[in-house]
């Protein structure tokens, strides 16, 4: 009884940073005690540990990068819970307890709501369970319209039972972008060719790398223009800021990574070369899209000129968007980067964007998380180059797409020594909860500490 009170005492003290935090561990550690059992292997041979732990901080922290093949190593239970896994990753700990709490008609504590609001950035709580059920289901839907394009896609390679296997799967990775495929040895690399597999692929990881908020406010404005039959002048002057810098940074990063995958590989007969005009324009969005966080390859990401993997690094350490599936620094992170420098180079202070000015608080913050992730991209990539017996490009480039939760690899991934693989899966999993969360959950107290102002000195700078 004692034991049960100071759990709860304990359970109750914890920040909601830590509670975030706490939970993505618990489901890891889960994970891997399952994935690490004889029945979750195509063989039947129990998992070394550490691969299994890989495994289900890869899914969790919706990732991709695997240190065994996905297809071939682990059996359909293997399958299923990494499944699940990525399922919960996407969705976030917190949406996933929340719903089973409304499904078990449980009532959750004020704490608990107060940090599933946080999960999923959402500023009040009156309407969260409605939001958590909206968010729920909405990620079914299209993970199901997915899964049947797929499926319809798949069919000229494999029987129906395959494809709806492969399709279900394929879709739900997409959509949380998390890049684990079952189909094949490659990735998508042989599936290059197949237009609606791409295309349906490349609409998941847009629909789950925007955001949920960015969701629930376009079907608004659509729905104002079909229902009110508002102009759409009138719509967009009452769009968030917030959705606007999205969609912008979004249709801007997908362009620029677009454009210059087809400027660098047009001609590489190892990637791109081979193909007619359509299949290169159509490969080159892919590559843009998938390395905003999404991890499947149809290219061959060791093949590219490194000039194509140098822009697919700065496109990965982007990421998403806020409050979404992805991981990266977020577009509006990178946006309000960019703005502010701007601002600053012409000589101005505040950031003032479509008739709206961004807060200093947000412009410090952003500033922060960029030089956070930096800085643990530094000494990740400092650590492996001791480590591991590999060049310092194919490093760096693991270590990004880890912090960012994208998935691609050059191919370092099976080759990691076993401190290699804790040094990524760290990095998956700062990822995943975000540098500022795992920092204030190391805080223990979460308070501020009293401050004191001292008489101001100009230092040397530049």
């Amino acid at each position: 009884m004692r034991k049960i009170e100071k759990m709860t005492r304990i359970r109750r003290s914890l920040s909601t940073m830590q509670t975030i935090a706490l939970g993505f561990l618990v489901v890891i550690l889960t994970g891997s005690f399952l994935l690490s059992l004889p029945i979750a292997a195509a063989d039947g041979i129990a998992t070394p540990y550490v691969d299994a732990l890989f495994t289900s901080t890869t899914s969790v922290c919706v990732t991709g990068l695997v240190t065994v093949n996905s297809a071939l190593h682990w059996s359909t239970f293997g399958k299923v819970v990494i499944l699940c896994l990525i399922q919960i990753g996407g969705l976030g700990f917190m949406t996933a307890v929340t719903m089973v709490f409304s499904v078990l008609k449980m009532k959750m504590s004020l704490k608990s709501r107060l940090s599933t609001q946080d999960s999923l950035s959402e500023t009040g709580i009156s309407s969260l369970g409605f939001t958590v059920k909206r968010v729920v289901f909405g990620t079914l839907i299209i993970e199901s319209i997915g899964a049947v394009f797929i499926c319809i896609a798949l069919t000229r390679y494999y029987d129906i039972w395959r494809s709806v296997k492969y399709g279900i799967f394929t879709a739900i990775s997409a959509f949380c972008n998390a890049g684990i495929d079952i189909m094949s040895l490659d990735s998508l690399i042989s599936f290059h060719h197949n237009g609606l597999l791409l295309s349906t692929v490349m609409g998941l990881i847009i629909l789950g790398g925007i955001g949920f908020p960015v969701w629930w406010e376009l079907l608004e404005a659509i729905r104002e223009k079909i229902v009110r039959k508002r102009r759409w002048s009138r719509i967009g002057n009452h769009l968030s800021l917030h959705l606007k810098l999205v969609i912008l940074t979004t249709l801007a990063l997908i362009m620029i990574g677009g454009v210059l995958t087809l400027i660098y590989e047009w001609n590489n007969s190892a990637t791109m070369g081979q193909m007619n005009s359509w299949e290169k324009i159509h490969n080159a969005f892919f590559q843009s899209v998938t390395t905003r966080t999404a991890g499947f390859d149809a290219l061959g990401q060791d093949m590219m000129h490194d000039s194509t993997k140098l822009s697919s690094m700065l496109l990965m350490f982007i990421g998403g968007s806020p409050g979404s599936t992805a991981g990266g620094i977020k577009t509006v992170t990178f946006a309000v980067i960019i703005l502010r420098l701007v601002i600053w180079i012409r000589g101005g202070d505040e950031i003032k964007v479509f008739k709206r000015e961004i807060p200093e608080k947000l412009i410090r913050k952003a500033f922060l998380i960029a030089t956070l992730s930096a800085m643990l991209l530094f000494f990740a990539i400092l650590i492996l180059s001791t480590t591991e017996k590999a060049g310092l490009f194919d490093i760096a480039y693991e270590c990004v797409s880890a912090l960012a939760t994208v998935g691609l690899s050059l191919g370092l991934t099976p080759e990691l020594t076993v401190i290699g693989k804790v040094v990524i899966m760290l990095l998956m999993f700062m990822g995943r909860i975000g540098p500022i969360t795992l920092f204030l959950a190391m805080n223990r107290d979460g308070k501020p500490k009293a401050t004191v102002n001292y008489p101001e000195e100009k230092v040397l700078i530049g």
